[in-house]
């Protein structure tokens, strides 16, 4: 083979060597474009949702909480970062430490958990929250903390409550009533108090 021939070859090799560098510099361009996109959307995301989000270390201290985790609670970032979330939310009752912390180990250990946790607002006002807990990862796949979704269902709550409280009533009324009462519905006879079925002998 001539010089010139094997001069050519070695120029081929050099820009073959070449357009695969600059392929592989288009590509983590285009990842890092990519990776930078999503993370505008999570940010916009993280500011803009209607529930409050809660991200944790893998202790399961407070590490930063979205603007309607701060509208919904009252506590601001400062009053949140370090803190554990059972302490600063007050989460009360059978929400206790430990359980709590059973949470966070399930949660670190790949599971999600969904529930509701009752607590305090800042200006001591009860509340209730629905709470979906799910695992940050890291990118190598393992755990780094934990970001809670937490939205305010205390409306819903107290409204089931008061109904329940209000049928409670009227069961009450309907079972201690002196007069006979019966209730039908869709041609069918539904209920009967003890002093219907005293009068008539019938029952459900």
């Amino acid at each position: 083979m001539s010089k010139t021939a094997d001069g050519d070859q070695s120029v081929q090799t050099q820009l073959e060597a070449l357009q695969g560098k600059l392929e592989a510099l288009e590509a983590r361009d285009r990842e890092r474009c990519a990776r930078e996109r999503r993370m505008r959307q999570e940010l916009a995301a993280f500011e803009h949702t209607s529930d409050g989000i809660v991200i944790t270390d893998l202790e399961g201290r407070i590490v930063d909480v979205n603007p309607a985790a701060i509208a919904n609670s009252g506590f601001t970032l400062e009053d949140c970062r370090g803190r554990i979330p059972a302490e600063i939310f007050q989460w009360t009752g059978r929400d206790s430490r430990a359980r709590l912390e059973g949470i966070l180990l399930t949660v670190l250990q790949g599971e999600r958990w969904t529930g509701e946790l009752r607590g305090l607002r800042k200006n001591g006002t009860e509340r209730v929250t629905e709470v979906v807990l799910v695992p940050l990862l890291g990118e190598d796949g393992s755990p780094v903390g934990t970001m809670g979704l937490h939205r305010d269902v205390t409306a819903r709550v107290r409204a089931e409550e008061a109904l329940r409280k209000s049928e409670e009533q009227y069961r009450l009324v309907v079972d201690h009533a002196n007069e006979a009462i019966v209730v039908a519905q869709d041609g069918k006879l539904r209920l009967f108090n003890p002093k219907a079925v005293e009068l008539t002998g019938y029952s459900e």
